[in-house]
C-alpha cells in the first residue's frame, strides 16, 4: 500500500470506477453515530486548494462529491496539520449552531507526504457524555484508521487484480498488442466515419519457421509488431488478428471527408511495408530478410459494419498476395470484390 497508494492515484481510480467510490463513501458512513456527526477524507490539489476525496456524512444530499473544493471553517487547523502531519483538533465555536464541537484531523501519510487528511466532527452530544473526549476519539481513531487503511488495501489490491486479468483478458501475450477480445469489445463504439481499416501479413511465414525455427518465427512477429507500434500514431489500435496476420485501426480519420486522408493512409501503409522490406531485421545472431502484404480500406465510412470493413482489406490482402506479395492493395468504394 505505502508503495502504489496516492490521493492522485486514488482520484484517478474513483473518477474511473464510480462504484468503487460509493464502497468507499458506504464504508465511512458506518461511522456516523451521535456523538460523529461528519466523516470525510480531504486532499490537496497542485495548487493548494482543498477538495474532497471521500464522504461519509448522512443525509446523501449533504455529501461532498469528489473533486469538490473544501472550505474549511478554521483553516489554520488544516494548514497545521498539512505543515507537521500530525493529529490535530479545534473547536468550532462558529458551528455552535449545528451541534458541532470538534473537528478532528489525522493525517494519511505515505512514502513520507500527506496523501489526504481523514476528518471527523463531533457533536456537542459526545461533549455533554464525556468530560475528556480526546482520549476516546484518539483510541477510536486507531482502531477505525486500522481498519480502514485494511479495507482500502483489500479493495485496492481486488481493483489492481481486476485491471491485470482484463490486461491478460485483451492482450496477446506473444507480441503485447492487442487482440481479437478486445477488438470485439470496442468495436461497437468505434465510429465507422472516423476510421480506416488495414491488414497486414508476412510473406511466406511458414519459410521463417521451417528455416530458422518457431522460436525465430516469434521473435520475428515480436520484432514486426514493433515496428507497427513505431510507425503508427499512438490514437491508432493494432491488434494482432491471427497468426502472423496483424489489424491495424486508424482513428481520427475523416476520409469521407477529405480524399486527402485516404492518401495520407495508404501512404503510411506504403512507408511501413516498404520500410520493413528494404532492411533485414537482426533476430539474436542472425538476420532474417522478410516482407509483408497489406490491404487497406480506407472507407470504412461506406460501410455497414466493422466486420465489413475487415473483410473488403482482407479481399484487398488476399489480392496483394495473389500478385506477388511485398505490396500494399486498397479495396474499392463500392462491395464489389477487389
Amino acid at each position: 500500500l505505502n508503495k502504489h497508494f496516492s490521493s492522485k492515484r486514488a482520484v484517478y481510480l474513483f473518477e474511473k470506477n464510480k462504484n468503487m467510490l460509493d464502497r468507499f463513501n458506504n464504508f465511512l458512513s458506518l461511522y456516523i453515530n451521535k456523538g460523529v456527526r461528519y466523516v470525510y477524507i480531504i486532499y490537496k490539489d497542485r495548487k493548494g486548494a482543498y477538495r474532497y476525496l471521500l464522504d461519509g456524512s448522512l443525509p446523501l444530499s449533504e455529501r461532498g462529491k469528489l473533486n469538490q473544493v473544501f472550505v474549511p471553517v478554521n483553516i489554520n487547523l488544516w494548514k497545521k496539520c498539512f505543515k507537521t502531519k500530525k493529529d490535530v483538533y479545534g473547536t468550532q465555536n462558529k458551528n455552535k449552531v449545528l451541534g458541532l464541537w470538534i473537528t478532528y484531523l489525522h493525517p494519511l501519510i505515505y512514502n513520507g507526504r500527506i496523501q489526504c487528511v481523514l476528518a471527523l466532527d463531533v457533536s456537542s452530544y459526545t461533549y455533554n457524555r464525556l468530560k475528556n473526549v480526546l482520549k476516546p476519539i484518539k483510541s477510536y481513531l486507531k482502531y477505525m484508521i486500522i481498519f480502514t487503511l485494511l479495507t482500502i488495501l483489500c479493495i485496492f489490491l481486488e481493483t489492481i487484480l481486476l485491471i491485470k486479468e482484463q490486461k491478460e483478458r485483451r492482450t496477446d501475450p506473444l507480441t503485447g498488442l492487442f487482440n481479437r477480445s478486445y477488438l470485439k469489445e470496442i468495436e461497437k463504439n468505434l465510429d465507422l466515419k472516423q476510421i480506416a481499416v488495414a491488414i497486414i501479413d508476412v510473406d511466406f511465414f511458414k519459410n521463417i519457421n521451417d528455416t530458422y525455427g518457431h522460436d525465430y518465427g516469434d521473435l520475428a512477429l515480436k520484432n514486426l509488431a514493433k515496428k507497427l507500434m513505431l510507425y503508427t500514431r499512438n490514437c491508432d489500435i493494432i491488434i494482432r488478428y491471427g497468426g502472423e496476420e496483424f489489424l491495424i485501426i486508424f482513428k481520427n480519420y475523416n476520409g469521407y471527408v477529405s480524399k486527402q486522408d485516404i492518401k495520407s493512409i495508404v501512404q503510411a501503409v506504403k512507408r511501413i511495408q516498404k520500410t520493413i522490406s528494404k532492411k533485414p531485421t537482426r533476430l539474436k545472431n542472425i538476420e532474417i530478410q522478410f516482407t509483408i502484404s497489406a490491404g487497406i480500406d480506407p472507407f470504412t465510412f461506406k460501410r455497414q459494419s466493422l466486420s465489413e470493413s475487415i473483410t473488403m482489406a482482407d479481399r484487398a490482402l488476399y489480392k496483394a498476395k495473389e500478385t506477388g506479395r511485398n505490396r500494399v492493395v486498397v479495396s474499392r468504394f463500392n462491395n464489389k470484390n477487389v
